[in-house]
């Protein structure tokens, strides 16, 4: 049994010993040319070692060596025949091709230009940059008496009593602009004491006194008033018992229309930007937030009140008060759900249709108006269906995950500063060591010849990764241009612009939302350049020795 044993692991060990070998001939084969010696050498040393445990080590080392050789070849660049190896390997053909391609749709493509600018610009020190196109705009304007563009104006500068003057200067040259008086409810500029805006909600009013926007713009103004002076707990019969609230409330559910100027706010932006030749994404989306509609969450407020209000009649034996409150609540969501334009703002009509047909369902089937009743519960399982299929609000930016468009656009963008940079060093650096060869032996050169060689490919597909996420960016603004105010367009355009500034936001202010998230991107952005930079210098640091032949 123990011979039989023997035998058994000695064909063992043969076999394994014969299977390195046969592998360690694939290594040498694959081996470059250049440095097969070594290849050689190795594979002759594995016939002396016994132990089969032993000749797979070597074989893994062996393979191992093999990887590295052929990363030494592509940056150190050793060819075959040569009597001693050359520093590095200068940029070839390829490389000079790929650059030039690279670079002509660097300048030919809108969607890579346009689109590194607009990364720029999203981070210090260009984030602001825009800021004195918009003060000489401002200076041109109103020396020219252009009251349009100061109130395109109104809302750009960086200082909220700036929007404010510019703002009035407008309404005053143009008493048509009055509507940009809805500014005022702004939370910006009801928290803060802005001399310039008194009076600008009676303004507004006395402008439009059919239009229920007003009246939830003077609302919502004296509800944030409320909101400070208790602290940011006024209870809910501070709202109710307050009679300016009350009445502003009151006189808005009782207007016969719904208009907070949406579509006079995005033709003005329109407008001006096509006259002004502003494209870029912090001129297009970067205040387009400003034309969602004021006061709808007042209006939540006071159709709970009024609902309240109708069961206390109903309670009383009262049902033609609480129809006709009800009723009131059912006509203002309508006039407010057919003028509305975003998602958020339509859930709340919804509420307020949902809250007031749940109340008068029941009512009017016991007064005997069947038609009616049916009707109501028709609107009741159209709004549930709605809102269970309805997707979650989107949250602010600094709320959200970091968008996967964002990070590829500034990867881009990064990649095209970075990566250019190192191709046109790697320019000076060559066409100094043509009239310079001294220099052709210091690690400068060395470095130069490798940016020359492997940045370029890094250029290009950082050219082709910009070229496709800025592009669907430039579709937009030209749909935007030629017309479309629509809901998904102008929530696509929101979406692109927080790809923009998302990131660099998260970076800068990271306590404004989750600091992991922020510096989880800031550390892989530092690897990846540290990598990069190591990959192009490592012949620098570590120069290689010269190569021996083997005799």
């Amino acid at each position: 049994m123990e011979t039989r044993n023997k035998s058994e692991n000695i064909i063992g060990h043969c076999k394994t010993q014969k299977f390195a070998a046969r592998a360690f001939s694939g290594v040498v084969a694959l081996w470059p040319a250049s440095s097969r010696d070594w290849a050689i050498a190795m594979k002759s040393e594995l016939s002396e070692i016994e132990n089969p445990n032993e000749s797979l080590r070597w074989l893994a080392g062996g393979i191992m060596s093999l990887m590295k050789a052929w990363w030494n070849r592509a940056i150190y660049g050793w060819k075959d025949g040569e009597a001693e190896p050359s520093s590095v390997r200068t940029p070839g053909p390829v490389a000079f091709a790929i650059a030039a391609i690279a670079l002509i749709a660097f300048f030919a493509l809108p969607s890579v230009h346009e689109g590194v600018r607009a990364v720029l610009d999203a981070w210090p020190p260009y984030s602001n940059s825009y800021l004195s196109d918009y003060q000489r705009m401002a200076r041109e304007a109103e020396a020219n008496h252009d009251a349009k563009t100061l109130a395109f104006l109104s809302s750009r500068m960086n200082s909220l009593d700036e929007n404010a003057r510019l703002a009035k200067e407008a309404v005053e040259m143009d008493p048509s602009l009055t509507w940009i008086y809805m500014r005022g409810a702004n939370l910006w500029y009801a928290y803060r004491q802005v001399v310039q805006k008194q009076g600008w909600m009676q303004k507004l009013v006395d402008s439009d006194p059919d239009n229920a926007a007003p009246y939830l713009a003077e609302a919502s103004i004296r509800g944030s008033e409320l909101w400070m002076q208790n602290n940011g707990l006024p209870s809910r019969q501070r709202y109710e018992n307050d009679p300016v609230w009350r009445g502003a409330m009151e006189k808005a559910f009782a207007a016969p229309r719904y208009d907070y100027y949406y579509d006079r706010a995005i033709d003005l932006q329109v407008s001006e930007l096509k006259a002004h030749n502003l494209r870029q994404p912090q001129d297009v989306v970067g205040h387009i937030r400003e034309y969602y509609a004021t006061g709808m969450f007042e209006a939540q407020r006071y159709s709970n009140f009024l609902i309240n209000q109708a069961k206390e009649a109903q309670k009383k034996g009262d049902t033609a008060t609480a129809s006709h409150l009800a009723w009131g609540i059912m006509q203002f969501a309508d006039r407010a759900r057919a003028n509305l334009h975003n998602e958020y703002s339509r859930g709340t009509a919804d509420a307020l249709t949902l809250s007031a047909a749940e109340f008068l369902q029941p009512l009017e089937a016991a007064a005997g108006h069947t038609e009616v009743a049916k009707l109501l519960a028709i609107d009741k399982e159209t709004i549930h269906r709605k809102m269970a299929t309805k997707a979650p609000a989107r949250a602010e930016n600094w709320f959200r995950p970091l968008d996967a468009a964002g990070i590829a656009l500034h990867s881009a963008g990064l990649g095209v500063v970075f990566f250019g940079s190192s191709i046109v060093f790697s320019i000076v650096i060559l066409l100094a060591g043509r009239f310079a060869p001294a220099l052709r032996t210091t690690w400068l050169y060395r470095w130069g010849c490798n940016c020359g060689r492997f940045a370029p490919a890094g250029f290009a597909a950082a050219v082709v990764l910009m070229a496709a996420t800025f592009a669907p960016y430039l579709e937009l603004v030209r749909d935007y241009f030629a017309g479309a105010k629509d809901t998904a367009t102008i929530g696509a355009l929101i979406g692109m612009s927080d790809s923009f500034y998302q990131l660099p936001n998260a970076i800068i202010n990271p306590m404004m939302r989750r600091v992991f998230d922020a510096y989880l991107w800031l550390g892989l952005l530092a690897v990846v350049i540290i990598v990069g930079a190591l990959f192009l210098s490592r012949n620098a640091f570590r120069p290689r020795a010269p190569r021996v032949t083997a005799a």
